[in-house]
């Protein structure tokens, strides 16, 4: 055994005791330390090619992470394989049973914390709680989840009553029998869905009745072949060939043509958006036609009808992809987004219905795949988020756009399509590979993902406060996914904190997490504001165990201390260990010489305990695993 690589222990019936402990010959080993074979090895688990980092067991099944970046659940009994789970992207250092081994929890060098079902070897949640950087120590309860990074920062994952199930994200496909093939859609609400045909046929779907509602039918459409959309709070704004425009009032479900000066082609519709309040009824558009030349519109709703007003116009600077991706408006400024990553300045006014003027231009700032999306970020800063991944953030500074830094949320080749704020947080959604995904930008934790095909084809979502409504076509067809979907809460410790990195951490019965560091300092954590400090090892602290209101804690010098926490919320040490020596070292030892910092040069790696299972044996058994092998 090399402790280095995890161990556990387990007291079964009639106080048999177990041990299953990782190599560093890739395979975890069964054994039992006080039979007559002298601790000779029962089983020798045979599939992971790396190390193994860590190992758990109960009666059933043992549970093993590996530097193969592999969870691996084995049938104790016969060594068969059961599942071969992969999900992280390095390798994955910790691992934990839940909910009466029914769960585990793994975490890695990635960042990445899932949560696993040993039932089904489903991926249940996953999130990256340390932004940048990997995670070192984890602890759980059936409740709550802990990890401490190298970030030394300490996060408590609360669980969700309920998991997002993968099983639902399966979408279902829609039929539209002889209503011709769709060209685009969009989620009108969780349960509707507004496509047009190649046809020119506008059609709303409601998918939990199955019922299509014809809006436009082909002879009165003016979009076969061709058109461009955009949607507003209540209203679907249509454009094609002619340059005219079509209002779809969600509520009424009643259609309003608007003619346009400009007869050529419409190539983008962009709805803008606002840095201040205004009335929820009316909103600006802005159609982009032949050479950039744009035309700013007034949108207005009540309860009979919609209208659209041209307010202003303006022309997009030269570039190849010449049309608008999106805007915003800034006090009497609009920023503007074209489909070749460049961002442009205009005055604007809110009475004007002159040319707006192009004050400032930055060609190409998010590279050739265009900018997804223009937002308000603090309150001074603009966002730009662009298809290249990265968001970047402008300020207006004497008409100029000055670019004050960056940020890639995703270190993954992504393509970042919006950013929503929520009641949650700050919601990330973008399309990586063949997937689509949903990220809590704060937590890293991935509440939605499926698989749709990529990013070059017409999407849309509806996100409300429980559930998801997601929407594409793939390969001529209409694929639906709405289901609920689960937020969990997250608490970042930050009150006192390690000032290295975090070796271990531990949770007691009250919810406290107890953390160990390489700083030779313990933390006891009682929330995210308040945690006490202490001191008593002489060498970095690499492992904890909790066994009721008792820790323990090991480290180096061979140092083991058990500690008792109070019902003030404090802890106490009771005693303090040479392990490797067999000494008792009495608290109230004072000499100036000290045994464990002159002889012992080995450290305890690995800590596990357990309380006898007979009902008058109070003994509480702890096992060290040294990092001589012993």
């Amino acid at each position: 055994i090399n402790a280095e690589y995890g161990g556990c222990i387990s007291l079964e019936k009639d106080d048999d005791f177990f041990c299953c402990s990782g190599t560093v010959f890739n395979k975890p080993l069964l054994w039992k330390p006080f039979s007559e074979s002298k601790g000779s090895v029962l089983m020798s688990y045979e599939g992971h090619s790396g190390v193994i980092f860590d190992v758990k067991m109960n009666k059933i099944n043992v549970f093993s992470v590996s530097d193969d970046r592999s969870l691996i659940i084995w049938d104790r009994k016969t060594g068969i394989i059961l599942f071969r789970l992969y999900g992280h992207t390095a390798r994955v250092l910790k691992l934990l049973c839940l909910d009466g081994y029914t769960k585990v929890v793994t975490a890695g060098e990635d960042n990445r914390c899932i949560i696993w079902s040993t039932e089904t070897g489903e991926k249940l949640s996953e999130y990256q709680p340390h932004v940048g950087y990997g995670i070192r120590s984890l602890a759980a309860n059936d409740r709550i989840v802990a990890t401490g990074g190298w970030d030394c920062k300490v996060v408590k994952y609360t669980l969700p009553n309920h998991f997002n199930d993968a099983n639902s994200n399966r979408p279902e496909c829609i039929t539209l029998e002889d209503k011709g093939r769709p060209k685009w859609l969009t989620c009108v609400s969780p349960s509707e869905i507004l496509l047009q045909t190649t046809d020119g046929q506008l059609i709303l779907h409601h998918h939990f009745k199955a019922t299509d509602v014809k809006i436009l039918s082909s002879t009165e459409s003016n979009f076969k072949g061709y058109s461009v959309f955009c949607k507003l709070r209540k209203i679907v704004v249509i454009a094609g060939m002619t340059g005219d425009l079509c209002l779809y009032d969600i509520d009424l479900q009643k259609c309003m043509f608007v003619q346009n000066r400009d007869t050529s082609k419409v190539f983008s519709l962009t709805c803008v958006g606002w840095s201040q309040n205004v009335d929820e009824n009316q909103k600006l558009v802005i159609s982009c036609q032949e050479n950039g030349s744009s035309t700013l519109w007034k949108i207005k709703r009540d309860q009979c009808m919609s209208t659209a007003k041209a307010a202003a116009h303006f022309v997009l600077p030269k570039c190849k992809n010449r049309w608008i991706t999106s805007a915003f408006v800034e006090k009497e400024r609009m920023v503007v987004g074209d489909r070749k990553g460049g961002v442009h300045l205009y005055q604007y006014s809110d009475e004007s219905t002159s040319h707006l003027n192009c004050l400032f231009s930055i060609a190409g700032l998010h590279g050739g795949n265009g900018i997804s999306q223009i937002a308000r970020h603090d309150n001074s800063l603009i966002a730009t988020i662009g298809r290249d991944g990265y968001i970047r953030f402008l300020k207006i500074v004497d008409d100029k756009l000055i670019i004050t830094k960056k940020h890639k949320p995703l270190q993954a080749v992504c393509t970042v399509e919006q950013i929503q704020s929520t009641d949650w947080g700050t919601l990330v959604l973008y399309f990586r590979g063949q997937f689509f995904q949903v990220m809590v930008l704060e937590t890293g934790e991935i509440v939605f993902s499926v698989e749709c095909g990529g990013c070059h084809r017409s999407w849309d979502i509806e996100i409300t406060h429980d559930t998801i409504c997601f929407a594409f076509i793939n390969r001529t067809k209409v694929h639906v996914i709405n289901k609920p979907v689960y937020f969990s809460k997250f608490q970042v410790h930050g009150a006192v904190c390690h000032g290295s990195e975090i070796y271990a951490a531990a949770i007691m019965k009250r919810g406290y997490v107890i953390t160990a560091s390489e700083d030779c300092t313990l933390i006891l954590h009682h929330d995210h504001s308040s945690a006490v400090q202490f001191s008593g090892h002489i060498s970095s602290v690499r492992c904890l165990a909790v066994q009721g209101n008792t820790v323990f804690s090991g480290g180096g010098r061979g140092s083991l201390k058990a500690w008792i926490v109070t019902s003030t919320a404090d802890m106490e040490l009771m005693c303090d260990y040479c392990v490797v020596s067999r000494t008792h070292i009495p608290v109230g030892y004072n000499s100036s010489y000290r045994f464990l910092d002159s002889e012992c040069d080995l450290r305890i790696l690995s800590v596990d305990c357990c309380s006898s299972l007979m009902e008058s044996d109070y003994s509480c058994y702890v096992v060290c695993g040294m990092s001589d092998g012993a």
